[in-house]
C-alpha cells in the first residue's frame, strides 16, 4: 500500500465512530471557547455593548448549552459515575462596573472578580450606601435565600484552557467591573423535573452531590475548584459541575426577556428619581426565560411583563390578568407617584404582583415623558417634584 492511500471507511465503522467523536469534541471545545469569552466584559466601553453581550449569553445558556453534575460511583480503585445533565430554562443577569453600568442590585462577592466561576450567594452586609450591594466574605446564605450564579467579570481566571496564560488579574489598576448570572430554573433530564427557584435549584445540586451544605460541596467535594468549564479529567474520582454543549437538535424555544425578581426600591437612600441607579435598574429586562406557562412558582407579574402584548402565554387565568394589567395601566395614566414605592413604602412590593405592576407602570411612563421630552422642562419637574415629595 502506498502512502497515497487512505483505508476507507464506512458509516458506523469503528474508525467513523472515531472520527466522529473527535470532531465533535473538536467543536465542542470551540464551543466553550467562544462561550466563556462572552463572560469576559473588558472590551464593553458603554450600556449598548453590555446588553447586546447580555442577549448573547441569554442566548446562549438557553438554547446551547447544559450544566452537568457528575458524581463517582464505587471505589477508587474502580471509578465510576453518573451524569445528571440539566436544562437551564431562566436566567438573570447582574453586572456593576464603576464607568458605565452601576447596577447596584449586583453582588460583590469575591467570587465574581473572575469569569466563568461558580459563585454561591453570600450573605450581604448592611451598607448606607444606596447604589452599591456590599457582600461578606465569610458564610454562604442559607435556608431559603441560597443562589448560585456564574460569574462575569472584566478579569479572567488565573488558568483556563480558553483564554492565554497572560490574563489579567486585578492589581488596583483596572476598573472594578463584576457580575454574575443568577440560575433561576433548571430541568432535570435525567428525570424531566422542572426545578424553579434559585434556593430550591441550589439545594438540587446538593442533593445530585451527596453534599448536606453548600460549604461540604466546595471545599470537599470540589476541593474549593470552582471553574465552571473544568470537566473531569479520565479517572478523576470527585464530584464535578461544569457547563458543556447540548447535543439536542430539537426545536430551539423563544426566550423572553423581563424584569428580575426580588428587587424593590426599600433602601433608605433611594430617591423618587429616575437617575437613581436603583430606580433605574429595577425595571431593566435582564431576566431571560423560555416557557412561560411552566415557570408559575415565582415572579408572575415579571413573566406577564415579559411575554406582553401576548398576555395569554403568561399562562395567568384572566381575572388575575386583568387585575394586574389594571395596576399597570394606571402606573401607565400617571395615577401613581414614584414615591409611593420609594423607601420604607416601598418594602415588599416585590411580593406584592398588583403593587408591583403598578411600579412598573409609573416608571415606564416617567421613561416615556423623557424619551419625549429629553431634559427639557416637564421631565426636569417632574424629577424635582418626585425627589421633593421623598425628601
Amino acid at each position: 500500500m502506498t502512502d497515497g492511500c487512505k483505508r476507507k471507511t464506512t458509516p458506523g465503522s469503528p474508525d467513523a465512530q472515531k472520527l466522529a467523536k473527535r470532531a465533535k469534541n473538536h467543536s465542542d471545545e470551540e464551543s466553550l471557547h467562544a462561550f466563556q469569552r462572552l463572560l469576559d466584559f473588558s472590551d464593553l466601553p458603554e450600556p449598548t455593548s453590555i446588553r447586546q453581550r447580555f442577549d448573547d449569553i441569554g442566548s446562549a445558556l438557553l438554547h446551547d448549552f447544559l450544566i452537568v453534575v457528575r458524581t463517582p460511583l464505587g471505589s477508587d480503585k474502580v471509578p465510576d459515575f453518573v451524569e445528571t445533565k440539566l436544562q437551564i430554562m431562566e436566567i438573570e443577569l447582574y453586572f456593576w462596573d464603576s464607568t458605565c453600568h452601576r447596577d447596584p442590585f449586583t453582588h460583590g462577592s469575591q467570587e465574581q472578580r473572575a469569569a466563568g466561576q461558580w459563585y454561591f450567594h453570600r450573605t450581604p452586609r448592611r451598607s448606607d450606601d444606596s447604589t452599591q450591594t456590599l457582600i461578606s466574605t465569610s458564610g454562604y446564605r442559607g435556608g431559603t435565600r441560597k443562589g448560585l450564579d456564574l460569574t462575569i467579570s472584566t478579569v479572567k481566571p488565573t488558568k483556563s484552557p480558553y483564554f492565554p496564560s497572560s490574563s489579567s488579574q486585578p492589581d488596583g489598576s483596572e476598573k472594578k467591573a463584576y457580575g454574575g448570572v443568577l440560575l433561576r430554573t433548571l430541568r432535570d433530564l435525567n428525570s424531566g423535573k422542572i426545578i424553579s427557584g434559585p434556593s430550591l435549584l441550589v439545594d438540587h445540586i446538593l442533593l445530585l452531590s451527596g453534599a448536606h451544605k453548600i460549604s461540604d460541596l466546595v471545599q470537599d467535594h470540589w476541593g474549593n475548584d470552582i471553574n465552571a468549564f473544568k470537566s473531569p479529567s479520565v479517572g478523576e474520582s470527585k464530584t464535578h459541575m461544569f457547563l458543556c454543549p447540548a447535543s439536542t437538535t430539537n426545536p430551539k424555544p423563544h426566550i423572553y426577556k423581563s424584569p428580575r425578581i426580588g428587587l424593590d426600591l426599600s433602601h433608605p437612600g433611594t430617591t423618587a428619581s429616575l437617575s437613581h441607579p436603583r430606580v433605574e435598574f429595577i425595571s431593566q429586562p435582564y431576566r431571560y426565560f423560555v416557557n412561560p406557562e411552566k415557570l408559575m412558582a415565582n415572579g408572575r407579574a415579571q413573566t406577564l411583563l415579559g411575554v406582553l402584548p401576548h398576555k395569554e402565554l403568561s399562562g395567568l387565568k384572566d381575572k388575575t390578568l386583568n387585575v394586574y394589567m389594571a395596576e399597570y395601566q394606571t402606573g401607565l395614566n400617571g395615577k401613581a407617584k414614584l414615591e409611593e414605592f420609594v423607601g420604607a413604602r416601598g418594602k415588599g412590593i416585590s411580593s406584592s404582583p398588583t403593587k408591583y405592576m403598578k411600579l412598573m407602570g409609573c416608571i415606564e411612563a416617567l421613561k416615556s415623558v423623557k424619551r419625549d421630552d429629553g431634559d427639557g422642562p416637564r421631565a426636569n419637574r417632574i424629577e424635582k417634584d418626585n425627589e421633593k415629595q421623598t425628601n
